[in-house]
């Protein structure tokens, strides 16, 4: 394993390790690597291990062969429109349709996107507020990179997410956050290149 190997699961162990039992169980059991690469499953069995000794079974491997975004990621937006209590009334075939092509416009959008990013490189949803404390350089977030960060978040609107990602390549790769708006990548910043 490279030292640039090593590094990536010791940060997708400092995200992990932050999650409950019981939010490792739920994705350890649904096995979806659409939306979870190896790696963070791997990070996942040894904190587990480490908590409970023993692992329970996994779900049946979920595996997306066009390596985009899966309708559970889809679903999830639709769920988080909902959890902020935005009471629109259409019928459910309708919603049916739009989720639909939704998820087609977002397969194309992740395939053209400039972060060249796929769903499986996300880590964890965080807030402006936490990435700008983790990533502050003499009192200036994100340092050097300023000028880049506030191009981002001039970029984002109210339902935008912000999330962690991580890109590795076979010689590079680099992390950092990226923008998504309704399941489609539009922005990202690199925090971190190797």
């Amino acid at each position: 394993m490279t030292e640039q190997q090593e590094q990536r699961l010791k940060q997708l162990r400092a995200i992990w390790e932050q999650k409950s039992t019981e939010e490792l169980l739920a994705v350890w059991k649904k096995n979806d690597r659409t939306d979870w690469t190896d790696d963070t499953f791997e990070v996942i069995r040894q904190i587990l291990i480490a908590r409970l000794g023993d692992l329970p079974p996994q779900g049946e491997r979920i595996i997306s062969d066009t390596g985009t975004a899966s309708p559970n990621h889809m679903a999830r937006i639709a769920a988080y429109i909902g959890a902020r209590k935005r009471k629109v009334i259409i019928p459910v075939a309708i919603i049916g349709i739009l989720l639909l092509c939704g998820y087609v416009l977002t397969r194309t959008a992740w395939s053209n996107s400039d972060c060249g990013l796929s769903p499986g490189n996300l880590g964890r949803k965080v807030s402006v507020e936490e990435a700008e404390a983790k990533h502050t350089s003499n009192g200036v977030p994100f340092g050097y990179i300023n000028d880049a960060w506030q191009a981002l978040k001039a970029k984002m609107i109210f339902i935008d997410e912000l999330w962690t990602y991580v890109n590795h390549g076979v010689l590079s790769g680099n992390d950092g956050y990226v923008v998504i708006r309704l399941g489609v990548p539009v922005g990202c910043i690199a925090t971190v290149w190797y």
